[in-house]
């Protein structure tokens, strides 16, 4: 989205003049919820087979979880000494993860029954408010993990191009837990307990905590506030804003699986892939999606998604979202021969593979992967194992 026009726009904008516009727009009107400024917890490991993108097979490797969440590292041979499960011969690696990160990653779920314990975990940048001229807060910096930073705002600069120079604002990052029971603490007292527990999450089941999610709002080129849910462009975002990994969290209707009323300000981040497979295969919760990915699994069939935008396949001027009929399905990988099948006639597929590993009771949860990814990510889920996103074709 980002082009020498915009670049050249951006390094005309004084930072003196983007601080002018925050305060004297953005932060004139009262933010739909405060956001404390603290660190952030954020581990994903993430990993390429070899330099020539081809591993070769082995009987086990390990990839030690890092706290750098871009760190990468080659699977190399190694003994399975914690998981009694003996490893099967075939054309794949194996590379071994920490069971205990089950519960860390960019894919956890985190709600009224999946609590988070890494609140206090820290790896967030600090972006000053009016430093980007297209987004904007309502606070004095944004505090987020630095891929959902880069990602938000290059989103911003793809709404502010679509509405014509709009800009979005960000009302709420992450949370510490204090900060979490002072907000119920002020609805409840204000708007009465009931309230309190429709919008405001208990502390420590909150997905503020975690850094990846963001409510967001709306100021209009004219300096006018507009909530996200009723801008002209809100159903265009909630759609474009998986090509960029993010999801709506809570819709209408879904309260009675979220257990949170419907925000259609708060966006959860998952990476581009995910967001694109949540999405569709049409379901409207992150409780649904962790439920349903957890069908797909190495030796049963991984669930394959193009990384084509979903832009692309949306009516000019609309909403409509007309995805092809090949979008998503079923890969099933062949261990013998190191080939893959499909659901649909695609012979050529570029995209991700998704799919499940349950967290072994062993120190250490072995994971296979396929010959021929390119790079490859894994998360916890917070609900019992791990979720493997590897980059195809």
């Amino acid at each position: 989205m980002k082009n020498d026009n915009i670049n050249k726009k951006l390094r005309a904008v004084p930072l003196l003049l983007a601080l002018l516009l925050v305060f004297s727009a953005c932060s004139a009107v009262p933010a739909d919820n405060p956001d404390p400024v603290i660190d952030v917890p954020y581990v994903t490991v993430t990993a390429t087979p070899d330099a020539a993108g081809e591993p070769e097979p082995t009987s086990g490797a390990t990839v030690s979880p890092s706290t750098d969440p871009q760190a990468t590292a080659s699977p190399e041979p190694t003994e399975d000494q914690d998981d009694p499960t003996p490893t099967p011969a075939g054309r794949y690696t194996t590379v071994t993860v920490n069971s205990q990160t089950e519960s860390e990653g960019q894919l956890v779920l985190v709600n009224y029954n999946h609590y988070y314990e890494h609140v206090s975990s820290a790896d967030v940048i600090v972006r000053p408010a009016g430093a980007e001229y297209f987004l904007l807060t309502d606070r004095y910096d944004i505090r987020l993990t630095e891929e959902v930073y880069n990602q938000l705002f290059t989103l911003s600069i793809a709404f502010s191009t679509y509405t014509g120079g709009d800009k979005l604002c960000v009302t709420s990052g992450y949370r510490s837990l204090e900060d979490q029971q002072r907000i119920y603490d002020e609805y409840a007292e204000e708007y009465g307990t009931e309230y309190a527990n429709l919008y405001v999450a208990r502390p420590g089941t909150s997905e503020h905590h975690t850094g990846l999610a963001v409510d967001l709002s709306t100021m209009t080129a004219d300096g006018t506030r507009i909530a996200l849910g009723s801008h002209r462009a809100g159903e265009w975002f909630n759609i474009v804003c998986t090509d960029y990994g993010f999801v709506l969290r809570y819709p209408e209707g879904t309260y009675s699986t979220t257990h949170v009323a419907a925000e259609p300000w708060h966006f959860r981040y998952i990476g581009t892939a995910n967001a694109h497979a949540m999405t569709a295969m049409g379901l409207l919760t992150y409780e649904a999606y962790i439920a349903s990915i957890q069908d797909y699994s190495f030796d049963g069939g991984m669930l394959f998604v193009k990384n084509t935008p979903f832009s692309t396949y949306l009516t000019p001027g609309t909403a409509e979202l007309n995805l092809p009929s090949d979008y998503i399905g079923t890969a099933h990988y062949d261990q013998e021969t190191g080939t893959f099948t499909f659901d649909f006639d695609n012979p050529n597929p570029r995209g991700s593979l998704i799919w499940y590993v349950p967290a072994s009771d062993a120190a250490n949860t072995n994971i296979r992967l396929p010959l021929g990814i390119s790079s490859y990510t894994v998360s916890g889920t917070n609900d019992g194992g791990f979720i493997v996103t590897a980059e195809i074709g």
